[in-house]
């Protein structure tokens, strides 16, 4: 019977491990990934039903009024398709009224714009900051983000500009995920085009 040298005996156990060790890493990390997936959905469907329409009485007039009066003070973003955005002097006008609301006649209808792009806020800081899936975010959220965007855009930069509240002002990050959604997933917002 042959001998085997002891050193090349060794060296493939040496290499058998090596290869047992490194099969058990990649193992690991496709688990771990698979279950950092898994979470990111999980995560993802929580924030779409707490951003889900409102489940109580109280939630579904006060969402019925808020629908009321976008309706009343902005009926054009609700055209379909949008033609035609805020106009800058309304722009102007509610940011005045954001400045002074005691002294306006048109508080309720900054009010209205005001509750509507608050609402957005949730949403675009998720997909921004990556808190939930972004592919599923934009499919779901895109549409109604952008059309939004697209009309309230003066209102937006000019809060956002250095005569409004600057540009940390919370209604920027709308700008961000919008402009983000539009590159990283076309597809889920071709069909809203900025209003030019």
């Amino acid at each position: 019977m042959a001998q085997r040298d002891p050193a090349s005996a060794l060296e493939a156990v040496n290499a058998l491990a090596n290869v047992i060790i490194a099969a058990g890493v990649v193992v690991a990390l496709l688990a771990y990934l698979g279950s950092e997936r898994t979470a990111r959905v999980e995560q993802t469907f929580k924030l779409i039903e707490d951003l889900s329409p409102p489940h109580s009485a109280e939630e579904v007039a006060a969402a019925a009024q808020q629908f009321k009066a976008m309706t009343k003070y902005f009926p054009a973003r609700y055209e379909f398709p949008l033609k035609t955005p805020l106009p800058l002097a309304d722009a102007q006008s509610l940011l005045a009224v954001a400045r002074h609301p005691e002294r306006s006649e048109e508080f309720e209808k900054y009010d209205t714009a005001r509750k509507h792009l608050n609402a957005l806020i949730p949403v675009a800081v998720a997909y921004v900051h990556g808190l939930g899936d972004p592919a599923i975010l934009a499919d779901r959220e895109c549409s109604f983000l952008a059309r939004s965007y697209n009309y309230f855009e003066h209102l937006i930069e000019v809060f956002g500009s250095a005569q409004g509240f600057g540009p940390r002002q919370a209604w920027q990050v709308i700008r961000r995920a919008v402009t983000q959604m539009r590159t990283e997933h076309p597809e889920s917002c071709s069909d809203i085009r900025p209003v030019r």
